[in-house]
């Protein structure tokens, strides 16, 4: 899958910048402290939203440095379009038709040619949490969109999630106290060379009555 492109908005030392087209082999060049380790770090921050349970809990970023000029009152967003292979997009369709039957027939009308562009969104604390606020294809009949997330709704899952999280490292800790681990006598271990058992000597046959 190609990147064709990529938009950053309220990281770090970049309050807005696009990135098109990217191209097979990209230089960035600037003065240092200019942004450039940004622009790479937040390609590796956007991966990290796209995960199956929608929410991370912990995101790599969320602390008030990460977030342009300290501004904790708006999300970091960043944006990626990709250009999927035929196979790729195909795969995608299919998925997608599992996950909402109701827009299989949709789906066929969209050509391999599509457009795939996602947004994922990092909240700043103390809820800092991140989550992918949709999924788009662009098509030659306009944008189709396949997933989008409020960011309210996006909070009360955070909440859901957070909560049954703290729920099972609660019960983890209780079984820990309950059940401290214990070495047993076949689990200790000895430097010393195993003994072998000693063999009874050998007994003699009775003598031969006559």
């Amino acid at each position: 899958m190609r990147l064709e492109s990529f938009e950053i908005n309220n990281y770090r030392s970049i309050a807005q910048l696009e990135i098109n087209p990217c191209g097979d082999f990209n230089v960035l060049i600037g003065r240092n402290n200019s942004g450039k380790s940004n622009i790479l770090a937040s390609i590796e921050v956007f991966f990290s939203a796209l995960r199956p349970e929608v929410i991370n809990t912990s995101p790599p970023i969320g602390q008030e440095i990460d977030f342009f000029q300290r501004d904790l009152k708006n999300n970091i967003q960043l944006r990626a379009t990709f250009s999927p292979s035929e196979a790729e997009m195909q795969q995608l369709l299919d998925e997608i038709a599992i996950e909402r039957p109701q827009v299989k027939k949709l789906l066929e009308e969209i050509g391999s040619d599509a457009l795939l562009v996602v947004t994922t969104v990092f909240t700043p604390p103390p809820k800092k949490f991140a989550f992918v606020q949709s999924v788009v294809l662009l098509t030659e009949d306009g944008p189709r969109t396949i997933i989008e997330i409020d960011e309210a709704v996006a909070a009360e899952l955070h909440g859901n999630v957070a909560g049954m999280e703290r729920r099972i490292a609660a019960n983890q800790a209780l079984n820990r106290a309950v059940n401290p681990p214990y070495e047993t006598s076949c689990s200790r271990s000895t430097s010393a060379s195993p003994i072998s058992p000693r063999r009874s000597p050998r007994q003699k046959p009775p003598p031969h009555l006559s």
